[in-house]
């Protein structure tokens, strides 16, 4: 089995209070990733081209109807990019994750501004996201991300 280091999303830090790092597994590491995948900078990563997000281009928009689909379109899709990139990879090394890390759907996406507002018209620094996979298990897993 393969594991991964915790990684902070919101500070973008590491976690080794054990000198070694932290390792997650399961529904952390499947949240985890999901979080990264979505908060990171389309193509920051030159040997993964599906790795990362438009929604750093979105931040500081007004919060219209249309921007709202964009948002959620962009999560949508890089979810879909996750899921088949996993699904793809566990074919090949099934012995490098557990079950409930393998994403199968993506269920619901639901989106808003900083200010907290979920109508239209407001304007906000920092987009939340709130996204619902379902898991190889069966479970529903929600993440939760700010961008």
């Amino acid at each position: 089995m393969v594991y991964s280091l915790k990684f902070d999303t919101s500070t973008g830090d590491w976690d080794f209070s054990d000198r070694r790092g932290r390792v997650v597994t399961g529904v952390d590491k499947l949240r985890q990733m999901l979080a990264m995948w979505v908060s990171e900078t389309k193509n920051v990563d030159r040997f993964h081209q599906g790795y990362g997000s438009e929604l750093n281009n979105m931040i500081g928009m007004p919060h219209t109807r249309d921007m709202q689909q964009r948002i959620e379109n962009e999560i949508r899709t890089v979810c879909d990019r996750y899921i088949e990139y996993i699904n793809q990879d566990f074919t090949r090394n099934p012995t490098h994750y557990t079950r409930d890390e393998i994403p199968l759907q993506v269920l619901t996406i639901q989106s808003w501004w900083e200010d907290g507002t979920r109508s239209f018209g407001a304007w906000g620094d920092a987009i939340h996201v709130t996204v619902y996979v379902k898991t190889m298990t069966g479970s529903v897993e929600g993440l939760e991300v700010t961008v």
